[in-house]
């Protein structure tokens, strides 16, 4: 018999603020660390995954406010591992590219796009680097200026760097309370 794949879990921005405070140590409703120990459970036994998009990046450093967005950052680097969706655009293309086929038979060969993958570079349909091994993502040379990531050093650490909306790099650590 066939594992079954994972289930996959949409959060909207405000649950991961929830989680986030919950992860932080600050729950809004003592509900959400519940909710962050069974979440974090089903993701270590590879039940769910917790994508995110690009509306999460975009959202999360759009937020003026340093202590939610970084607890926002922790809770997404946790749950989410990275695992991020293709942007809707490429998605849309893939779709009209199929429906043309069908009806048209023209392209002959549509295209397919990978709805899942690893990164802020994944989500924004762009090429960046993503090293797996130490679970960091850093810029290239050559990026633009103030381009924005989330990256994460030594996930065992639960190590990160969330860069802001003025481009502000803030390190800090995530703490696992045991959860």
């Amino acid at each position: 018999m066939a594992t079954p794949l994972p289930l996959m879990v949409y959060l909207d921005l405000n649950h991961w603020y929830a989680l986030g405070d919950a992860l932080a140590g600050n729950p809004q409703n003592p509900d959400h660390v519940t909710a962050l120990k069974q979440f974090q459970g089903h993701v270590e036994r590879g039940e769910v995954i917790f994508p995110l998009s690009t509306v999460h990046y975009m959202e999360l450093t759009e937020n003026p406010r340093d202590v939610h967005r970084e607890r926002a950052a922790d809770a997404m680097a946790l749950l989410s591992r990275f695992v991020t969706m293709a942007p809707g655009s490429k998605i849309v293309d893939e779709e009209l590219a199929l429906e043309l086929n069908r009806r048209l038979g023209r392209p002959a060969f549509p295209k397919k796009v990978t709805k899942f993958g690893i990164g802020v570079g994944f989500a924004f349909g762009e090429a960046k680097r993503m090293v797996l091994n130490g679970i960091t993502e850093e810029p290239r040379a050559g990026d633009p200026p103030g381009d924005v990531s989330v990256g994460v050093r030594g996930l065992g650490e639960r190590d990160h760097r969330v860069l802001g909306p003025e481009g502000a790099t803030r390190d800090s650590s995530v703490r696992d309370p045991g959860l």
